[in-house]
């Protein structure tokens, strides 16, 4: 495999402000999640000082999950603090200690709930939950029974939100993120008396369950139903999503207002093949970056005339109408979306923990070497 015109095994040096991620095969999908949760700062920040684990007399699945969470903190320091422009061995350190199938593609949404899933595993006991403080959010659900009135409530942990899309087998066509909200949010009713059992009736009745946030995330993730079967095959949904970069209002289902700071597309006309890349935005600029594996540009989102010109992010087609205000993206590729809320301070990234800094200077020291050689043989 060959990537920026180097032969694999060679690691060119950095010239920009972020680093790109080797693919190793089919890896494309990990690439693009691990470069949104580093730019995700305070999961950052709390990812790379998490204490290594003492895994005397622990188990070979903590092991593993373990093993794991230091490949990921070197890997995510020397993306801070290194000179590599692809972190190659960074990456494959942290693909094989995750086991990871570099030739099977995946799906980033499964692939963001595992990891968070096995980071919160290895938090140390008095140590806060930084992923739920980041990702997590709570939703109550209130059913109502027709018959009785009767009303009972659950409340369950999110770390996304998962919304529909009306199937389309070609691009074309357009539907608004704040429509799709919505409808998740929308009233269910159980007309069918097998679907809801009732205690205080003591027998199934008919009854309407509805649902809000109770406590928003800072940062929430807006995952696309971008893959339905029919007639037995999984397929690809086209549909073009129109989605606000700044104001997504969820303050209707208790939440607040959000701005986009992340788009993952599926570049794919089919489900079972593609590509994936990231688009973000950097916090402390303002400016926002695609990044395609190893390679990594700056793109832009600028008002032209009425309309937005967006650039090659994230659907790369040159102008995109305004609907109202705030602006807006269009794209049949997006897949993951990222948001933050409003207001919510984003602090700079604190120097790497020191055993974490003398091995990406390590890193950084053999990349000069063959340049210190090349200057001594002129």
């Amino acid at each position: 495999m060959k990537e920026l015109g180097l032969d694999k095994g060679f690691e060119p040096i950095r010239t920009g402000p972020f680093a790109g991620i080797r693919n190793l095969g089919a890896t494309c999908y990990v690439n693009s999640l691990l470069q949104a949760l580093f730019f995700t700062k305070p999961f950052r920040t709390a990812t790379l000082n998490l204490p290594t684990a003492d895994l005397n007399g622990r188990s070979s699945a903590f092991n593993q999950q373990a093993a794991s969470l230091r490949a990921l903190q070197v890997l995510f320091g020397e993306m801070q603090c290194g000179i590599s422009a692809t972190c190659e061995s960074s990456v494959t350190a942290f693909v094989e200690a995750c086991k990871i199938h570099t030739s099977t593609h995946e799906d980033p949404s499964e692939l963001a709930m595992l990891l968070l899933s096995w980071l919160q595993r290895l938090i140390p006991k008095g140590v806060p939950d930084f992923v739920e403080e980041t990702f997590g959010g709570l939703v109550i659900y209130e059913t109502t029974c027709r018959s009785c009135g009767s009303i009972s409530r659950q409340t369950e942990v999110f770390a996304e939100m998962r919304v529909p899309l009306p199937y389309a087998p070609t691009t074309g066509g357009e539907v608004l993120l704040e429509d799709l909200v919505a409808d998740v949010f929308a009233p269910e009713v159980f007309s069918d008396e097998s679907h809801y059992y009732c205690c205080a009736c003591g027998k199934y009745c008919e009854a309407v369950r509805r649902q809000w946030i109770k406590s928003a995330p800072p940062f929430l993730w807006i995952t696309m139903h971008r893959y339905a079967f029919t007639d037995g095959v999984r397929r690809k949904i086209l549909t073009e999503l129109s989605f606000p970069l700044t104001g997504l209002d969820l303050t209707s289902f208790n939440a607040r207002v959000y701005d986009c700071v992340g788009a993952l597309e599926h570049h794919s006309t089919v489900a079972h093949a593609g590509h994936y890349t990231a688009t973000l935005k950097d916090h402390s600029t303002g400016i926002w970056w695609r990044f395609d594996d190893g390679h990594v540009r700056e793109v832009d989102w600028a008002p032209v005339d009425g309309e937005v010109q967006a650039g090659e992010s994230p659907s790369e087609r040159a102008l995109k109408r305004r609907r109202t205000a705030p602006e807006r993206a269009s794209s049949h590729t997006a897949y993951m979306l990222l948001y933050v809320q409003q207001g919510y301070k984003v602090d700079d990234c604190p120097d790497l923990p020191s055993w974490l800094a003398a091995e990406v200077n390590r890193k950084n020291e053999a990349l000069r070497l063959p340049e210190t050689f090349d200057h001594q043989r002129l």
